[in-house]
């Protein structure tokens, strides 16, 4: 069991950015091939019991699903977790962010992923938010783990193309592969970490909510468009191009952005790179932006 206190929001969804005093430390992204199967054989009572789960929602378990290759949010998330280290001390929360359903309804991957690493993590969980999961799963993070509160967090992107149910999802909701992103975060009052979030937000306000929020800020040395922005309609006068913006395409819609995003981790020698992560999830209305600095691995662990 774990008990903890109720945090105070660090960055509330609000007009614009807000400070977080977190630290990337390291970031990887992780593509994923066929997977395994759910089980070796045919087993009735499994699947009825599935189908009877998916029964008290009214969605309709896919014919065949536990015969066919997947590979879950436990086992992409632990492979993606590991990657992140070695830590140099107990991880105290791990949060977890996805856009569809898992399809392994046997096995947390908070749960699974919290006994890989040092310590005893915080387990937290985001979902139900399309591509707005992983701002949202920043925002918790950054609630807890800050000077004078918890140290170290790992925070975990996930889409899977594999889903158990019929059910229809949006269409910048689907997923065409396996993929993860894990980011490590510890805190860090010199940070400039700096989120927005905003809820309700009609594709033609989202070009004026963007411009407000990016006109104090230094100009990033790249700009990461998820696939949920339009550039022409969102981010007039930026042009696409060399070191300043990165469109996403869709797929990914938990994940796509963030991959582009530890593509940009800045080698051996280079400099601190400053970036921008932008992304639109028009079916919730959500949009949030994401201001924050790489360094080359031997610079961020000091």
């Amino acid at each position: 069991m774990y008990l903890s206190a109720a945090a105070t929001p660090a960055a509330p969804p609000g007009p614009g950015p807000v400070r977080l005093p977190l630290r990337v430390r390291g970031i990887t992204a992780r593509r994923f091939g066929p997977g395994r199967r759910f089980v070796r054989g045919p087993v009735p009572w499994l699947e009825q019991y599935f189908a009877d789960l998916a029964g008290i929602y009214d969605v309709g378990l896919r014919p065949g699903f536990l015969e066919t290759t997947r590979n879950s949010y436990a086992g992409m998330a632990a492979e993606t977790a590991l990657a992140l280290g070695p830590f140099d001390g107990p991880v105290d929360l791990l949060a977890t962010a996805h856009a569809v359903e898992d399809s392994d309804m046997e096995r947390s991957p908070t749960g699974h992923v919290c006994e890989l690493l040092p310590g005893d993590p915080l387990p937290l969980g985001v979902s139900d938010q399309g591509s707005a999961a992983p701002f949202t799963a920043l925002r918790l993070t950054s609630a807890y783990v800050r000077p004078g509160g918890l140290g170290r967090a790992v925070l975990i992107a996930l889409d899977q193309s594999s889903r158990p149910y019929a059910a229809p999802v949006p269409p910048e909701r689907e997923v065409t592969a396996d993929c993860a992103v894990g980011l490590w975060l510890t805190a860090d009052e010199d940070a400039d970490t700096r989120l927005a979030q905003w809820t309700g937000v009609r594709p033609e306000a989202v070009a004026g909510l963007l411009a407000g929020a990016l006109a104090p800020e230094p100009a990033p040395g790249v700009l990461l468009a998820g696939a949920g922005v339009d550039p022409g309609r969102d981010l007039p006068g930026h042009a696409e191009g060399a070191g300043r913006l990165v469109t996403t395409g869709r797929g990914l819609p938990c994940t796509g952005v963030w991959e582009n995003l530890a593509r940009l981790q800045p080698g051996p020698g280079d400099g601190p790179l400053r970036v921008t992560v932008i992304e639109y999830e028009r079916a919730l209305g959500h949009l949030g932006l994401c201001s924050l600095t790489l360094y080359p691995r031997e610079e961020a662990d000091r």
